[in-house]
């Protein structure tokens, strides 16, 4: 017996024409289809539940197995036309859009646009795990569309690679199957009940509970959007989330990036009150875990240590001939002057010999404590993980006005590394990198601003700072900063300044 469409099959009045079978799940059949009229290809999704439906043999209708399941089907088919009314409402670039609802054989359909593309799943299987750029560039189009949806109390709840589809013609993600989708009120609590479904590896603890996530709950969706990043970057599917109680993630490739493994790690912590809270605080990990900008590379710096080592030997050379040649003309003039000079004379050649001793020690020490100096030393601490040393080296470079040395130390009271954390003195280090210029010091200080850490929240005074940031070409900056006029925070919403800084961070 078939459950599925047969090719050729007419709905609403040949308004549809069936065209293939795209997948099927347990509770729908998702179909391509051809809307007539406008000549375009679309895609339909049919509610059936796969347990406990049937096709009719004589016609396309759904019939139930048993009458007993009537009433559990018949929940869930207005659950299905409910979830199906709230997408169509949502109008976000990176989430799949339903313009048409109807129902028809005894079930119910939703209209979607057809992506012709593949999913993130797709991609990784054909190619193996993607890059870090690329991974990450997709995540945060994601997590745009999450953050979409958590500011209406929607939970997706079923976040996975097979639901991101990529676009070929542009690159373009969409995050698709709200199917396990939940609504919830004001008070946080749900507004309609969804069928049980795990993707072992990708969702939550909290997920295998039999009664589901009945209060609106961001941390779930944060986990898989982790745990999709780990699949991405890695090539494997994640282990399941029962398993991380009793041993940390694994398995991440050795370039992976401090950020990114921070992000993904704190992202998929089993207690939900130790995961990350809220899309932006992950988006903020995403882009804060390195603060270099124009920094060499570790093979570079190492040359350029070499090659410091060697002048200051040069120097410290020269200023031992210089100490001895001095002293040997000072002895000379004594000599030769013994008879003629007054002991006045004497004292005064000295003294030059004791000032000119004194300004050697000052060269080497002054040279040992030079700005370079401290800034190496405290970026090699920092990077073998010394952080005590790494701060006391930054504080001294960065009390000398050094930029990049500042914004170490806000980063470093931020995190508390090395240091007590102390939001207050991470804006103020901030603060003096960013008003001498320094991007990245001003794009920390945009979301020191923006979520209210050691300054109250202003969404204006952030905006001012990203865009103080993106002017300079900061990406992270212009991506933020097109989020900001999405959403209108800080600014009047507007879409195509959103799309005009979204262009610019892709580029």
């Amino acid at each position: 017996m078939t459950t599925q469409l047969s090719e050729g099959t007419l709905l609403q009045n040949s308004k549809y024409r069936i065209e293939k079978v795209l997948g099927q799940g347990g509770f729908g059949i998702t179909y391509l289809a051809r809307q007539e009229i406008l000549e375009r290809e679309v895609c339909i999704k049919e509610f059936f539940m796969r347990d406990f439906c049937n096709r009719s043999e004589t016609s396309s209708s759904v019939t139930l197995g048993t009458t007993a399941n009537k009433e559990l089907i018949e929940r869930y088919l207005n659950k299905f036309i409910k979830e199906a009314r709230t997408i169509a409402a949502l109008d976000h670039p990176n989430i799949i859009h339903i313009h048409d609802i109807f129902k028809e054989n005894d079930t119910a359909y939703y209209v979607m646009d057809y992506i012709e593309g593949e999913s993130l799943s797709e991609i990784v299987k054909h190619r193996g795990a993607l890059s870090e750029e690329e991974a990450v560039k997709y995540i945060r189009s994601v997590a745009d569309a999450l953050k979409y949806v958590h500011q209406r109390s929607i939970n997706h709840l079923d976040v996975k690679p097979g639901n991101i589809m990529v676009r070929h013609s542009d690159s373009h993600v969409f995050l698709l199957d709200f199917g396990l989708s939940k609504q919830y009120d004001t008070a946080g609590n749900q507004t309609s009940s969804t069928p049980l479904g795990i993707s072992h590896g990708f969702a939550p603890i909290e997920q295998y509970s039999p009664e589901g996530i009945k209060e609106f709950s961001p941390q779930t969706d944060i986990y898989s959007l982790g745990a999709t990043l780990y699949y991405l970057i890695t090539g494997t599917t994640p282990p399941p989330a029962s398993e991380l109680f009793a041993s940390e993630l694994e398995g991440f490739p050795a370039t992976v990036s401090v950020s990114v493994k921070e992000a993904i790690t704190k992202a998929m912590k089993p207690q939900k009150k130790e995961r990350t809270q809220s899309i932006d605080e992950f988006l903020s990990l995403l882009s804060k875990g390195s603060i270099k900008e124009n920094i060499r590379e570790p093979q570079i710096q190492q040359v350029a240590t070499e090659e410091y080592k060697k002048e200051e030997t040069v120097l410290q050379q020269k200023n031992n001939s210089t100490q001895s040649s001095s002293q040997k003309q000072i002895k000379e003039d004594s000599r030769n002057n013994k008879t003629k000079e007054t002991s006045s004379n004497k004292i005064k050649s000295w003294i030059l010999g004791i000032v000119l001793i004194a300004i050697t020690f000052f060269l080497l020490i002054n040279k040992n404590e030079s700005a370079e100096y401290l800034y190496q030393k405290g970026e090699q601490a920092f990077h073998d993980k010394n952080y005590p040393t790494a701060f006391s080296s930054f504080k001294r470079d960065a009390e000398q006005g050094n930029t990049a040395a500042q914004c170490y130390l806000g980063y470093m009271y931020e995190y508390g590394q090395g240091v007590s954390k102390d939001y207050t003195k991470a804006v103020e280090w901030y603060w003096k990198a960013a008003k001498q210029g320094y991007a990245r010091a001003q794009y920390n200080l945009g979301t020191m601003y923006e979520f209210g850490q050691g300054v109250s929240k202003n969404y204006t005074k952030a905006v001012e700072w990203y865009r103080k940031a993106a002017e300079q070409g900061y990406a992270d900056a212009q991506h933020t900063l097109g989020s900001m006029y999405e959403h209108g925070k800080g600014v009047p919403k507007d879409h195509t300044k959103a799309m005009e800084w979204y262009k610019k961070a892709t580029e």
